[in-house]
């Protein structure tokens, strides 16, 4: 059962859509940038999706490797959802289901859990979870309107 439910609302709620952008500048697909493994040696804004840009802008102008600075904005990601996370009043570590498009991201899912400690329930579906969720309540609601 689900017992408690958070959503990015911060500015960061871009840096997923930041990482589609790079990986789309980089031609890079979505196995590689999943597969990325280690530390960054560059980092990245993990507050504003504009702010992270310029950053990207510097270290790709300073000649920083394509694979640095997509960790870095992976790393920036997972922090600002880490964030979010520490809004719940006690997390589950064992079990914490992970919504949306980063969920299929391994590498966003391992440093998010190397970040917070918790252990990821991730589906391939995963992406369509808050969509569902939302057909279900409307239609819950239409239910009770028609009463």
């Amino acid at each position: 059962a689900i017992t408690e439910y958070f959503q990015n609302q911060k500015c960061s709620a871009g840096l997923g859509l930041l990482l589609d952008h790079l990986a789309e500048e980089f031609d890079w697909d979505y196995e590689k940038i999943s597969s990325l493994k280690g530390q960054s040696t560059v980092k990245v804004s993990d507050g504003c999706m504009v702010f992270a840009r310029m950053d990207i802008l510097e270290h790709m102008n300073r000649g920083a490797r394509k694979e640095d600075v997509m960790l870095a904005v992976i790393r920036a990601t997972a922090v600002r959802a880490c964030a979010t996370i520490n809004d719940i009043t006690y997390p589950n570590t064992e079990r914490f289901l992970l919504l949306g498009g980063l969920s299929k991201n391994r590498a966003f899912v391992d440093a998010l859990s190397d970040r917070s400690g918790i252990n990821f329930i991730t589906d391939e579906m995963a992406e369509y979870g808050c969509a569902l969720g939302m057909a279900l309540y409307t239609a819950e609601w239409k239910k009770e309107d028609e009463r």
